[in-house]
């Protein structure tokens, strides 16, 4: 059963898990492993400006994460298991949800260009290119 909702301390270590994963981590501009400690620090400094971590959860385990900032940034993680079985669709339609309640009229992330499946998912979904910055495209989508 597919369960969308916000992330709690206890839950980093499954997110770790899932950033970890060599899907994930290969597109990370960050020391490899993630360690806790960073995202332990990463994910109080989201919530210190309310702006929260969802997981997605299946059968009560963590398969997914995302993340949106106040200006609409978003990021998503599927665990690789996980991917290309609705999960990352479900995810962005709540985070478009939680964008339109706060008053937003756009998501955008950035996306590397060499990530071809993250870049056809985020395609599907009606993201647009509209530039680049530091080896990734930058994308848009109007909600």
């Amino acid at each position: 059963m597919l369960r969308i909702r916000e992330a709690r301390e206890e839950d980093l270590p499954a997110l770790q898990r899932i950033i970890n994963e060599p899907t994930v981590i290969r597109y990370m501009p960050l020391e490899k492993p993630v360690k806790l400690s960073r995202i332990r620090r990463w994910f109080r400094s989201f919530a210190l400006f309310h702006q929260p971590t969802i997981l997605v959860l299946d059968m009560g385990k963590v398969i997914g994460a995302c993340t949106i900032s106040d200006n609409g940034k978003i990021t998503i993680w599927v665990d690789e298991g996980h991917q290309r079985k609705g999960y990352g669709t479900k995810a962005m339609t709540h985070l478009k949800g939680y964008a339109k309640k706060k008053g937003l009229d756009r998501l955008w992330l950035e996306c590397f260009k060499e990530n071809r499946q993250a870049l056809s998912f985020y395609r599907s979904l009606g993201f647009i290119q509209t530039g680049e910055r530091n080896g990734e495209y930058v994308m848009e989508l109007k909600i």
